[in-house]
């Protein structure tokens, strides 16, 4: 029996050489029981092990061996972590890695990681404080869906792709800051985030804005898209309802069907020099666009529509220093009643478009 036990004792003992369980007691390295395994040459934690600590720092070594990732579901529904310290060596966090923690409320990443799977983050639904790498190239799929407590999310200007649905009902959310590196916001990427304040993409690399980005962002108020931006795809603004005054940059050269489909309180857009296609849909049941700043080669003609109700309730259509003004009768100033329409409308006045004023 002695002799049994210990065969079984030294073949556990050999087994850790592939993969390693660390002891609940913190070392220098700053392992708390986590679990790891030993890929290609490197660590990575597969799971939380022993440890039975609410805050987890990941070490940046062990066994002498960086750790350079967290495997797929590696922390998926723990009820226990509320805090999460990742090192300068991690670059990668895997699918699904912290998907449903709960209780998770903070994320500290290092400057390594490079790549957030998908759904990395998911329904992590009390997860306020978030630093993201500085060198992030992308982020995955649903990462951040349903994280409703986020309020500020700072992108670095190394990160390239927000995946489709990406921060999706993170319904907290007021205020983004997008870098200078970004090349894609995917599809619905942050759909329901009906407490974003603000859209600003900067000048950098070529953007694109996909389907449904941010659609029902209904307290949005200013778009302001940079000559980085090269497409607006559709219903990308469906129902930001609270969308005053948009600006589109230089390099914008087509505006999607339904792309700001009743923003019912645009008032002003400024078209950028490089727009060349504009669905006739883009700006529909958009009633209220009283003023048109057009620096592209289009032809649009307030009263008109040829581009949609961005040109049919325009009152006028600025092109340099010239203006286009609308049908309004026994008025001399269409500014005035463009600002006449809009304070009434504010001021919760219903009023016709149609309507004439005298």
């Amino acid at each position: 029996m002695k002799k049994r036990l210990l065969t079984t004792c030294l073949s556990l003992f050999f087994v850790t050489s592939a993969f390693a369980l660390a002891s609940c007691e913190t070392t220098e390295e700053n392992v708390t029981g986590l679990a790891f395994e030993l890929v290609d040459g490197n660590y990575t934690v597969i799971g939380r092990g022993t440890c039975e600590e609410g805050i987890v720092d990941i070490p940046a070594e062990y066994n002498g061996l960086p750790v350079t990732a967290i495997a797929e579901n590696a922390f998926a529904n723990d009820q226990i972590l509320g805090i999460v310290t990742i090192p300068d060596s991690v670059e990668t966090i895997g699918e699904g890695a912290f998907s449903d923690c709960i209780n998770l409320t903070k994320v500290t990443m290092g400057s390594g990681v490079a790549e957030i799977g998908s759904k990395a983050f998911y329904s992590c639904g009390w997860l306020s404080n978030l630093t993201l790498s500085k060198t992030l190239d992308s982020i995955g799929k649903s990462a951040f869906y349903g994280c409703r407590r986020l309020k500020t999310v700072d992108f670095p200007d190394s990160l390239k792709t927000i995946s489709d649905n990406a921060f999706d009902y993170c319904d907290w959310l007021e205020e983004v800051n997008f870098g200078t590196s970004l090349e894609v916001i995917g599809k619905q990427a942050f759909l329901n985030c009906v407490k974003l304040k603000a859209v600003e993409i900067p000048d950098g690399a070529p953007t694109e804005i996909r389907a449904n980005a941010f659609e029902l962002c209904s307290s949005i108020k200013y778009v302001t898209l940079g000559d980085s931006v090269t497409s607006i795809g559709s219903n990308a603004f469906l129902e930001a309802t609270h969308i005053k005054e948009l600006v589109i940059g230089d390099s914008v050269e087509s505006i999607g069907d339904y792309a700001f489909n009743r923003c019912t309180r645009i008032y002003k857009v400024t078209l950028g020099a490089g727009v060349t296609t504009i669905s006739d849909t883009a700006f529909s049941d958009c009633r209220t666009i009283r003023e048109v700043y057009n620096r592209s080669s289009l032809n649009i003609v307030a009263g008109t529509k040829t581009y949609g109700e961005i040109a049919e309730n325009a009152l006028y259509v600025r092109t340099g220093d010239e203006v286009s003004a609308g049908q309004i009768i026994g008025v001399t100033s269409e500014e005035a009643v463009s600002r006449l329409y809009f304070e009434l409308r504010e001021g919760g006045v219903s009023v016709d478009p149609s309507d004439k004023i005298r």
